[in-house]
C-alpha cells in the first residue's frame, strides 16, 4: 500500500494529498496521506491537525517511508457527509546539513457518504398551532384563601396575649421537685448540692416562723428565734447553718455536703414536729 501511495504521489505531484479508504461514511476513521522528497537524513516535523465543526483527529501526525519519499499521515474522523475540503497544516523539512524547507499544507478534498439510506429525508417542518384558549378564572376562590389567613392569624394572635388561668385545684400550690443532690454530688457539683440544703432550711424556717421570712442576717435572725421559739435547738440550727455557708462558698467533699443535707432533713423534722406538738398543746 505504502508502495501505491508512493506511485500515487510522483503521478499526482508533490501537493496531492491521498484518503484511504476510498468511499469513508460519517464517522469512520479516515486517513490523510501525502508524499514529501525524503533524501537520506531528512526530517519532518509535521504540525497537528486542527479540529472543527465536521471532523475530530484521532491521533497525532505519523511520518513513514515509501522508497526515496516520506509519507506524512493524519486520521481523523468526520460528522458531515459530503465534498469537504479540509485545510492542512504545513510540514518542516529538516535536512542533515541543519538546513530547513517549509513545506505548504494545501488542501486535501475528502467526500464522505452518508450513513443513511437515500430514502431517509427529515420530516417538512409544521406551521405553529394557535394559542390555546384560557378559561376564565374567578378571583373569589384567591379572595376567600386570603381572608382565611387573615383571620386565622387574628385568632392565633388573640389565644398568645389571653392569659392562661390555671386550674383552681392547682393555685397557690407549688410542687416541690427533690433535685439529684447524689448525682450532682458525683458529678462535681458539691456547691450546689450545698446551696440546695441552706435554703432547704431556710425555707422550713421561714414557713414556720414568717416573721424572720427574708432575714439576710443568720445571727440576727437565731437571736429573733431564741426570743419567739426557745423550744427550738438553737445551737444546732446556728452550727447547721454556718456549715452550710462555708461549703456553699469554699472547696468540700461530695459525702460531706451529702452529710450535711441529710442533717437538714433531720433538723427540719425535728422542727416541724416540735411546731406541731405546741399546736397541739395550744388547741
Amino acid at each position: 500500500m505504502i508502495l501505491w501511495l508512493a506511485l500515487a504521489g510522483l503521478l499526482q505531484g508533490p501537493q496531492t494529498w491521498s484518503v484511504l479508504p476510498s468511499n469513508p461514511t460519517v464517522g469512520d476513521t479516515v486517513i490523510i496521506r501525502r508524499l514529501l522528497p525524503g533524501p537520506s537524513g531528512v526530517r519532518i516535523r509535521a504540525r497537528p491537525l486542527s479540529p472543527s465543526s465536521v471532523l475530530e483527529p484521532l491521533d497525532e501526525p505519523q511520518v513513514g517511508r515509501a522508497g526515496s519519499a516520506l509519507v506524512l499521515s493524519y486520521a481523523a474522523a468526520f460528522f458531515e457527509a459530503g465534498e469537504l475540503s479540509v485545510p492542512m497544516p504545513s510540514a518542516e523539512l529538516i535536512y542533515a546539513d541543519g538546513t530547513a524547507e517549509l513545506i505548504l499544507g494545501d488542501t486535501a478534498k475528502v467526500r464522505i457518504a452518508s450513513v443513511l439510506p437515500a430514502t431517509d429525508t427529515l420530516p417538512q417542518p409544521q406551521p405553529s398551532l394557535g394559542p390555546l384558549a384560557r378559561d376564565r378564572k374567578s378571583v373569589w376562590p384567591a379572595v376567600w384563601l386570603g381572608l382565611s389567613v387573615i383571620v386565622a392569624a387574628g385568632v392565633w394572635v388573640y389565644l398568645r396575649r389571653r392569659p392562661r388561668q390555671l386550674p383552681v385545684a392547682a393555685r397557690g400550690k407549688v410542687s416541690a421537685v427533690e433535685p439529684p443532690l447524689e448525682r450532682w454530688a458525683a458529678a462535681g457539683e458539691v456547691r450546689a448540692v450545698a446551696t440546695v440544703a441552706y435554703h432547704k432550711l431556710r425555707r422550713t424556717i421561714d414557713e414556720l416562723e414568717p416573721r424572720v421570712a427574708g432575714a439576710a442576717d443568720p445571727a440576727a435572725m437565731l437571736k429573733e428565734l431564741e426570743e419567739l421559739h426557745p423550744h427550738w435547738p438553737h445551737e444546732e440550727i446556728g452550727d447547721l447553718l454556718r456549715e452550710l455557708d462555708r461549703a456553699r462558698f469554699a472547696p468540700v467533699v461530695a459525702s460531706d455536703a451529702l452529710a450535711l443535707d441529710e442533717q437538714v432533713v433531720e433538723l427540719c423534722r425535728v422542727l416541724r414536729s416540735l411546731e406541731s406538738e405546741v399546736h397541739v398543746r395550744e388547741t
